[in-house]
């Protein structure tokens, strides 16, 4: 995969997806799950996340002081 996004609440996963490019084609793989989806190409472009604006907590910190 190309991007794995993981979700977390109260400090347990809630949810992973992942998504990859083969072929032009999107697929996404949701976590603990055995089938694959074919989605739209716009998701993976609608995606695309800097790290400043996902990170939470002590890891924002570290991002925003490139430690």
């Amino acid at each position: 995969p190309s991007l794995r996004v993981v979700l977390q609440a109260g400090g347990k996963t809630a949810m992973e997806v992942k998504l990859g490019e083969k072929a032009s084609q999107v697929y996404l793989a949701k976590g603990g799950e055995q089938a694959v989806y074919r989605v739209a190409a716009s998701v993976l472009k609608d995606l695309d996340l800097q790290l400043q604006e996902v990170v939470q907590g002590a890891a924002a910190d570290a991002a925003q002081t490139g430690q």
